[in-house]
């Protein structure tokens, strides 16, 4: 009588758990809420299935109680309903993670498309920065060097004609002064 006593308390115990994780399964289903609410019906119907099966029992209706439990009874129709309801849910959720996992890998790939244009522009634009800077750099230096060169020859009339008003311009006029 104990160890019944104590496996029923077991069952009530996990009982008590599988109502609990129906609820967290209420709140997190992206599925019809219809889907979560047949699985606890099913699953009240089996624990009404089971109580009946253990009062008869405790009654001495063995025989009775036995068959419920037997493939093609009470109890095992019952816990087919159940895994069936569960099922549902379950196909539901293996489809609903294929869909999320095909988008993902799409929203991937867009990101990686979307992450090489932008380093091909970032790159490109390096590019004509440099391009810039070096004709910028070289261009008044060039012509500084070019009159330094005819100068030095005996073109004692030799200047530089760089009139930007920047660095190489201060240079170019100081360089022109001192000619």
């Amino acid at each position: 009588e104990a160890q019944s006593a104590e496996i029923i308390g077991e069952i009530e115990t996990y009982q008590a758990d599988a109502f609990d994780m129906i609820d967290i399964l209420h709140a997190q289903y992206l599925g019809p809420q219809s889907d979560v609410d047949s699985v606890k019906q099913e699953f009240i119907l089996w624990n009404a299935v089971r109580a009946e099966t253990i009062r008869l029992l405790r009654e001495g209706n063995i025989a009775e109680a036995q068959f419920r439990t037997q493939p093609g009874g009470a109890g095992q129709l019952q816990a087919l309903a159940v895994l069936s309801a569960l099922g549902k849910i379950d196909a539901f959720a293996l489809n609903k993670g294929d869909e999320l996992f095909a988008n993902s890998q799409s929203l991937n790939a867009q990101l990686k498309q979307q992450l090489w244009i932008l380093v091909a522009a970032i790159l490109l634009l390096s590019l004509v920065i440099y391009t810039l800077l070096l004709r910028n750099i070289r261009r008044p230096l060039g012509d500084l060097t070019r009159a330094t060169q005819a100068f030095q020859s005996g073109d004692l009339d030799a200047r530089s004609a760089y009139a930007l008003k920047n660095e190489f311009g201060l240079l170019s006029d100081s360089y022109n002064q001192l000619a």
